[in-house]
C-alpha cells in the first residue's frame, strides 16, 4: 500500500513563504490588498488567518509597526518641527540651481488636542458629564465588591 502524500495547500507555496513579507505589507496595505498581491481571494485570506496562527502574528506585529510610526507622527505633527526643503531651479543654457530652505512646522492644534485626549484623559475630556457617570459608577462598583468581599 502507497502512502497518499498529501498535497500542498495554496498557503503552504504561497502564503506562508511570504510571511516577512507580509509583516511589511501589514503596515501599508489593507488585507484586501495583501490578499490580492498573493493572488489569493479575499475569503481564502480569511480562513488562512483563521487557520495560521504566524499568519495572524504577522499581520498584527506590521500593523503594531505602523501604530508606531503613527504615533511618532502625529507628536512631531502636534509639537511642531523642522525641515529641510529643496528646489531644483532649471534655466536654460545654465547648470540646474539648487536652493535649501530650511522651514518651520508649527504645532497642530487638531493633533494637541487628539494627543490630549488620549494622553491626559482626566483634565481633556469633552463629555464631562459622561466622565462623571463613569467615575459614579466605577464608586458603585468598588463599593459593592467590598460589601461581597466583607460578606453583605
Amino acid at each position: 500500500m502507497k502512502d497518499k502524500k498529501k498535497q500542498k495547500t495554496k498557503y503552504e507555496y504561497k502564503v506562508k513563504p511570504l510571511l516577512k513579507e507580509i509583516e511589511q505589507w501589514a503596515e501599508m496595505l489593507t488585507e484586501q490588498d495583501i490578499a490580492k498581491k498573493l493572488n489569493i481571494t479575499r475569503q481564502s485570506f480569511s480562513t488562512y488567518k483563521k487557520e495560521h496562527k504566524k499568519l495572524r502574528d504577522a499581520l498584527t506585529g506590521g500593523q503594531a509597526k505602523l501604530v508606531v510610526k503613527l504615533r511618532s507622527a502625529l507628536i512631531q505633527k502636534a509639537l511642531g518641527y523642522e525641515y529641510t526643503e529643496k528646489k531644483t531651479i532649471r534655466q536654460e543654457g545654465q547648470a540646474d540651481k539648487i536652493e535649501i530652505y530650511q522651514k518651520h512646522m508649527p504645532a497642530d492644534t487638531g493633533a494637541v488636542h487628539l494627543l490630549l485626549k488620549n494622553y491626559d484623559r482626566d483634565n481633556w475630556c469633552d463629555d464631562w458629564k459622561r466622565k462623571e457617570l463613569k467615575e459614579k459608577e466605577l464608586e458603585i462598583k468598588t463599593k459593592l465588591m467590598e460589601n461581597q468581599i466583607n460578606g453583605w
